[in-house]
């Protein structure tokens, strides 16, 4: 708050604004008008530009959200007093669930499941699972693919994506590699994001995708699906990380975005978006590190921006 800039006027509700120094950073003129505004709520505070639609804020028992650290950068606050808060903000959770103030920490955890019968490595000589992934853009060498011998059984002619968690298999999804249905077999734990035991703390993204093939691709996650549970929300957000939504182009993705909004995640709307449906499509038209970085170059951290690029979705 001793951050903020001059001229800040206050309303009979608490909200004080000030000319927003989020709008340059997200496509806008600066703004002149005072149409960033913030308030205290006892601990806790909120901040709204009504502008350019950027919206962060804390309430005692959460870590400093990536974008209210963002904010307090273009508010002048040092890095060294941001460094500080973060590390108050956790000793104030830790504090909190010592007095029963809040809930303590769910641990994350999933049972170790059974494959199915006879499963082994996918083999370098099973020649229909290979042309189905490089028909995917994808090989042999992206992921522990898995594949059964067993003919004449619903896994035969599949390949095989097990679900890990701290390096057990907890459960597993099997995709025709032919024509025909079902496409899928899939065997899922409650709450579970996929590849979650790939994303190493030196990270400073997390790239979020429906599917898991979509989630190989570009080292990403999945939520296997196009509704987040609140579980998958929580286990995704203790990466501590900037957390990009990356949908699929049509109605699925569309409500994938609506999701995001409601979490004050960022999202990604490629240009490839033009001639691909999702990742998969864009990585075999035009490559991984094409596809990686036009996501990448593409993401939306305000509202308004996120729901005006929303409408191009197809529905």
């Amino acid at each position: 708050m001793s951050n903020l800039p001059g001229r800040v006027k206050k309303s009979s509700s608490g909200w004080q604004s000030f000319n927003a120094p989020c709008c340059v950073h997200n496509g806008e003129t600066q703004d002149k008008r005072g149409r960033g505004g913030i308030i205290l709520n006892g601990e806790a505070i909120s901040y709204n530009c009504f502008n350019c639609g950027y919206k962060t804020g804390w309430q005692p028992g959460r870590p400093l959200s990536r974008k209210l650290r963002q904010l307090m950068d273009w508010l002048g606050t040092p890095e060294s007093d941001i460094k500080r808060l973060v590390l108050t903000a956790i000793q104030l959770k830790e504090t909190a669930i010592e007095q029963n103030l809040i809930p303590e920490e769910v641990e994350f955890n999933f049972e170790k499941k059974d494959f199915p019968e006879q499963s082994s490595p996918l083999a370098s000589d099973n020649k229909l699972i290979l042309e189905y992934l490089h028909k995917r853009g994808l090989d042999e060498n992206d992921y522990p693919y898995y594949w059964t011998p067993i003919t004449e059984t619903k896994f035969d002619r599949r390949v095989i994506i097990p679900f890990f968690w701290q390096d057990e298999i907890v459960g597993y999804t099997a995709r025709l590699a032919v024509r025909g249905n079902p496409k899928y077999f899939t065997s899922t734990p409650a709450g579970y994001v996929f590849n979650m035991d790939r994303q190493t703390e030196d990270r400073k993204f997390v790239i979020v995708t429906e599917g898991p093939f979509d989630a190989i691709a570009i080292d990403g996650v999945a939520i296997l699906g196009s509704d987040i549970g609140d579980a998958q929300v929580d286990l995704i957000e203790s990466l501590n990380r900037q957390i990009i939504m990356m949908p699929d182009n049509d109605s699925a993705g569309n409500k994938l975005v609506t999701q995001a909004l409601k979490y004050n995640w960022d999202v990604s709307f490629p240009t490839w978006y033009d001639t691909c449906k999702d990742i998969n499509e864009a990585v075999l038209n035009y490559g991984k590190m094409f596809t990686l970085k036009n996501i990448l170059d593409n993401v939306q951290s305000t509202r308004l921006k996120i729901q005006l690029h929303q409408k191009r979705l197809q529905t």
